[in-house]
């Protein structure tokens, strides 16, 4: 059974790290979505940039507080 469990988490961790770069597209598409939405409601293109700057800095801030073992901030 230790085999199995250790096989098995083994093919969940390839698994991630297949599928990351499907994520990180798919939340580029969102941001670029988003950015559409706050120019079509006929923002100036520095607020769409700023938006886009905020998700980067929340998402930056996450991850480096899960580096320092540190219970990210809900945003």
């Amino acid at each position: 059974m230790d085999q199995f469990l250790r096989w098995a988490k083994f093919s969940v961790i390839a698994a991630a790290v297949l599928i990351s770069p499907v994520l990180v597209f798919f939340i580029a598409i969102a941001v670029e979505i988003l950015i559409g939405v706050v120019e079509d409601a006929g923002a100036l293109p520095f607020v769409a940039f700023t938006v886009a700057g905020a998700i980067g800095c929340s998402r930056l801030r996450k991850l480096r507080a899960r580096r320092r073992g540190i219970v990210p901030i809900a945003t």
